[in-house]
C-alpha cells in the first residue's frame, strides 16, 4: 500500500481545516463516532473542521492551534495530511510540519481582500527551500464567487509569477476548489466545468505513482546515534538511512576514515546477516574499530562523504540569534559550533533573492543563502541527494532559531 504524506499550507481562515474536515467524512477515514461527536459540540454552528479539531478551547477560538495529522484512505493509498498553522507566531510548527513531507497543498481564498498573501509566500518559499518536488494550489472558496474563473486565473498568473521570481523547480499545478462544498476535491466538480484537470486528492495520488520517492541518495549512510558494548566488544547504534550492511562488509567511518569489518548485525531485537535501509540496528565489529562518536556515519568502504566541516548552505532563520552567542548546528542530534558564515544572498522570502552587502546581519524571516564552516569536521551530504543528512536545525543559546539545507 503507499504512504504519502502531505504538508497543509496557507494563511488562516484559507480553508485547510474544512478541507480536511470534508476530507475525512467524504472517504469515510473519520469514524461515524467522531463526526457524531464533533456535530454534538458544534451544534447548530457545525462545520467541517471540527471533525479534525480535537478540543473545545480550539473549536470556541475557531482556529487550529497546533500541527495536526490526519489520514485517509484512497484507493490503494494511505495519505496523510500534515496540516500547520498559517498564523506567523506559528512558524515553528510550520516547519516541522514541511520537513516531513514531499508533496504540499497551498490554501489560497479566491475571496477578494483574502487571496495571495505574504505569510503563505513565505510558507511557499520554505517549501520550496525544504526539496518539495510538487504543489499544489488549491484555490478555495470558489462557490462565494459563484464559481466563476476569472479570479481564478488572476490568482494563477500571481502565484506563477511568484513561483518563477523565486526560481521553484518542482511540480505545480492549480485546482479549483470549494473545500466547504467538497467540490473538486475527492471527486470532479459539475459546477467548474472550464476547469479541465482532475479533483485534488486524485492529481496527489496521480503524481505520487509516477514520482515515487524522493530518496536518490546511493550506497550506504548509517548514522551512529550512540555505542554500547554487546558480548564484550563495542558496538554502534544508529539508523541505517541508505543502502544494505551484511556481515563481512568493509565499512569507512567518517569523519576519521578509518577502515571496518561488520562482525555481527543486531535488528528489531534479532541477530541478522543482513539489513537494509531504512531502520534502526546495531552493529559490532571484527577487531578494533577504534572510537566511535555519536553523529559518525558509516559509509561503504570505497564511499567518501561529499564535504567536512564546510559546506553552502540554505538557511531560513525563524528568530533573531541572541546578541553576543554563536550558531549551533544540529545535523542528526550532534551540535556543532558555526565558526563561520559569510552571507553571499538574503531574501525575505517574499521576493527574490538580493546579493548582501558587507556586514550583513541575520534576522528573523528571512532566508540567507551562504557558506558555513564549523568548529570540527562532520561529514555532510547534499539535501537533493541524502535529504535527512544535508538538513540542520539551527540554535542560539539553546533556542531554536532556524532550519537549513546543504546545496
Amino acid at each position: 500500500m503507499k504512504e504519502i504524506a502531505v504538508t497543509l499550507l496557507g494563511e488562516k481562515d484559507h480553508g485547510k481545516s474544512t478541507l480536511i474536515g470534508n476530507m475525512l467524512i467524504a472517504t469515510g477515514s473519520a469514524t461515524k463516532e467522531r463526526v457524531a461527536e464533533a456535530k454534538r459540540a458544534g451544534g447548530a454552528g457545525f462545520e467541517p473542521a471540527f471533525v479534525l479539531d480535537s478540543f473545545t478551547y480550539e473549536r470556541k477560538r475557531g482556529m487550529t492551534l497546533d500541527t495536526t495529522r490526519a489520514q485517509i484512505n484512497f484507493k490503494d493509498a494511505i495519505i496523510s495530511f500534515i496540516d500547520v498553522p498559517g498564523h506567523l507566531e506559528l512558524i515553528n510548527n510550520a516547519l516541522g510540519g514541511a520537513s516531513g513531507a514531499e508533496i504540499a497543498i497551498v490554501m489560497v481564498s479566491a475571496k477578494e481582500g483574502e487571496g495571495f498573501q505574504k505569510q503563505t509566500k513565505r510558507h511557499i518559499f520554505i517549501a520550496n527551500m525544504l526539496g518539495m518536488r510538487g504543489i499544489f494550489i488549491a484555490v478555495n472558496k470558489m462557490d462565494a464567487l459563484g464559481y466563476r474563473r476569472e479570479r481564478f486565473d488572476r490568482i494563477k498568473d500571481e502565484i506563477s509569477g511568484y513561483m518563477e521570481e523565486i526560481g521553484f523547480e518542482g511540480h505545480i499545478e492549480f485546482i479549483p476548489v470549494s473545500a466547504y462544498g467538497n467540490e473538486n476535491i475527492i471527486t470532479k466538480s459539475k459546477k467548474m466545468g472550464w476547469y479541465g484537470g482532475g479533483p485534488l486528492v486524485g492529481r496527489i495520488y496521480d503524481f505520487f505513482s509516477a514520482i515515487g520517492s524522493a530518496q536518490t541518495g546511493e550506497g550506504t549512510r548509517m548514522v551512529v546515534q550512540d555505542t554500547m558494548e554487546l558480548g564484550g566488544k563495542d558496538a554502534a547504534m544508529g539508523m541505517l538511512y541508505y543502502g544494505r550492511i551484511r556481515v563481512g562488509d568493509r565499512v569507512r567511518i567518517e569523519p576519521s576514515g578509518r577502515e571496518a569489518v561488520i562482525g555481527r548485525i543486531h535488528s528489531n531485537g534479532k541477530e541478522t546477516k543482513s539489513t537494509s535501509a531504512v531502520r534502526n540496528i546495531a552493529v559490532e565489529f571484527d577487531g578494533d574499530a577504534g572510537r566511535l562518536e555519536r553523529g559518525d556515519i558509516l559509509y561503504g568502504k570505497d564511499e567518501r562523504p561529499w564535504q567536512k566541516g564546510r559546506f553552502t548552505a540554505l538557511i531560513y532563520m525563524t528568530g533573531k540569534p541572541k546578541q553576543g552567542s554563536g550558531l549551533t548546528l544540529r545535523f542528526n542530534n550532534t551540535d556543532f559550533r558555526a565558526n563561520r558564515l559569510e552571507i553571499t544572498r538574503f531574501s525575505d522570502a517574499t521576493s527574490a533573492w538580493k546579493e548582501s552587502k558587507a556586514g550583513q546581519r541575520l534576522k528573523a524571516n528571512t532566508a540567507f543563502e551562504g557558506e558555513v564552516t564549523l568548529d570540527k569536521d562532520p561529514p555532510v551530504e547534499k539535501f537533493s541527494k541524502y535529504r535527512e543528512l544535508g538538513r540542520f536545525s539551527i540554535y542560539s543559546d539553546n533556542d531554536f532559531c532556524g532550519f537549513g539545507i546543504v546545496r
